[in-house]
């Protein structure tokens, strides 16, 4: 492995070359030099991934070659987060905890400025960076040495692993130290992907034994699948595939788990996984085919083409559902593009008088159906013209909108158990397996003139977010992507650097939810401040940083 640390200066400036390009990239980013540490997030951090797994004994060996002198040893992942910090100095430990570079921090170039992991990981280089060569003032007390981590296989960056001191300048002898360390860290990643290989391998042939199986087994980087899996799975259901496997397996340990999967092809199989003993998150995937059937898309494509037959009746129906899940697109579909429309939400400026009005208008057409969105706001006396109506058999048909069926005002419930016809739309974040459709359908509606295919890996990154503002936020992300690619394949970089990153599956439990509100709310009264936010809960603030990544708080 060569390495060259540049300490060769521009003639311009008086800064190296590489130092230079790395400063012009966060003016591009917008990175303010005066407030980039006040950006920084934590995420969460997976503590038990087979990146720290091999790397845990080369950096217990780095410890001690650096206990006394001061330094920061730290580590981070393929997303430039912190998922290890070590050091014997209690006032660089304070330092770091000011600026907020702590455990599940991303430190990525175009958030923190020019900095050693965040530098390294943008150009897959090795970097070092003296005191004034960081772009934000806060980091210039701090020099630094970062190398980039890479699987010996794919020779994809892993992670970086960097050292760092309070000095103007770092200390050239830090060089072979580290080269040595990373040297070691990646000889481990690959004992232990063949090893972790092998497991995968075997399981597969146990389960592909009987001909014409459909079998698929796979982790983070290999996927294994016998001919009938093949014909069966697009490359699009394979992202959706790892979502529901993810699920499956999650706490299971080595009992089968089953799930459905509806399919591009518009197919349904069962999904029955069962994780691989000796990998890190491998899993041995057995489908089924179910009866073929026409799938129900992402926005409720089959019951919108059933609704808007003509001879679809007079029953009226609901959807229901959170904001932001697809209740206005999926009414509107059903309805049919030419259907009046009326929106209680906008309506309330009109008033009592002309909002009344406009509904008995919408009512009296010769249109054969009609939308009435957010009925859940409609006062008691309105609600009871749309029963009346619905009631009588008569056109227009109503296809109507509401909140969840959970959450309904008492006065709205008499209206939604009229619409035997109901369809409850879950929150975007709870359909994964629906997202290759939902996605590439909200590209065409941002971006109608692209052409760009979502790749596997996009549409995985995309199952994994949280989405709180649900399809709106999808619609945004789609519309970076339209200005940055309209042709060929989308991959994970020409997602918003916000989007890239999936985060965990797993879901908090009550007593989880409870302690995350706790922490919330202190952080909250102490605006931010993790010091009295420890003092007054009654735990360290290694605790504190421990239980914020865990429980996903990533700003208060």
């Amino acid at each position: 492995m060569t390495i060259t640390w540049s300490q060769d200066t521009g003639p311009a400036t008086g800064r190296r070359p590489e130092i230079e390009l790395s400063w012009h990239r966060c003016r591009l980013a917008g990175v303010d030099p005066a407030t980039a540490p006040q950006r920084l997030t934590a995420q969460e951090v997976d503590d038990g991934s087979a990146f720290l797994a091999a790397a845990a004994p080369v950096l217990d060996r780095l410890h001690e070659d650096l206990t006394d002198t001061g330094h920061v040893v730290m580590l981070t992942d393929r997303r430039c987060a912190i998922v290890h910090r070590w050091t014997d100095s209690r006032g660089a430990e304070s330092a770091l905890d000011l600026l907020g570079a702590v455990p599940g921090a991303v430190l990525a170039e175009d958030v923190l400025g020019t900095n050693a992991p965040g530098t390294a990981t943008e150009t897959g280089r090795a970097i070092v960076v003296h005191g004034s060569e960081h772009f934000a003032e806060d980091l210039k007390r701090f020099s630094c040495y970062g190398l980039p981590v890479r699987h010996p296989l794919t020779r994809r960056i892993e992670g970086v692993l960097d050292v760092t001191s309070v000095a103007e300048r770092a200390d050239p002898l830090l060089a072979p130290l580290l080269r040595r360390a990373v040297s070691d860290i990646e000889e481990r990643l690959l004992d232990a992907g063949r090893a972790s290989e092998r497991h995968l391998l075997h399981a597969y042939q146990a389960a592909a034994a009987r001909r014409g199986a459909a079998v698929v087994a796979l982790d983070d980087e290999v996927v294994v699948a016998s001919r009938a899996a093949l014909d069966l799975l697009s490359p699009e259901d394979y992202a959706a595939l790892r979502v529901v496997v993810r699920d499956l397996v999650s706490g299971l340990g080595g009992r089968d788990a089953v799930a459905h999967l509806p399919l591009t092809s518009g197919r349904e199989v069962s999904v029955h996984a069962q994780r691989v003993a000796g990998t890190d998150h491998g899993a041995v995937v057995l489908l089924r085919p179910s009866v073929d059937r026409v799938g129900s898309g992402p926005l409720g494509a089959a019951a919108a083409a059933d609704l808007h037959a003509a001879d679809a009746g007079t029953a009226p129906v609901l959807v229901a559902g959170p904001t932001g899940s697809g209740r206005t697109t999926t009414a509107r579909a059903a309805a049919g593009p030419a259907a009046p429309t009326l929106d209680a939400v906008r309506a309330l400026v009109l008033g009592p008088v002309r909002r009344a009005q406009a509904l008995r208008d919408l009512l009296a057409t010769t249109e054969p159906v009609v939308v009435v969105e957010n009925v859940d706001v409609l006062p008691a006396d309105l609600l009871r013209l749309l029963v009346e109506h619905a009631s009588s058999g008569a056109r227009p048909r109503l296809v109507l909108t509401s909140g969840p069926l959970d959450a309904l005002p008492a006065a709205a419930r008499p209206l939604a158990a009229l619409c035997l016809d109901r369809h409850e739309l879950r929150p975007l974040a709870d359909r994964g397996t629906e997202m290759a459709e939902i996605a590439a359908r909200a590209l065409q509606d941002v971006a109608p003139g692209s052409t760009a295919r979502l790749t596997p890996s996009v549409i995985e990154a995309l199952a994994g977010q949280p989405w709180p503002g649900g399809l709106h936020e999808l619609q945004a992300v789609m519309r970076h992507v339209g200005r940055h690619r309209t042709v060929g394949d989308v991959v994970v970089a020409d997602l918003p650097s916000s989007h890239r990153s999936a985060t965990s599956g797993r879901s908090l439990s009550a007593l989880e939810r409870a302690e995350r509100d706790a922490i919330v709310r202190t952080l909250q009264a102490h605006g931010g401040n993790k010091v009295r936010a420890a003092a007054e809960l009654g735990v360290s603030r290694t605790t504190l940083y421990a239980r914020m990544r865990s429980l996903r708080i990533s700003e208060v």
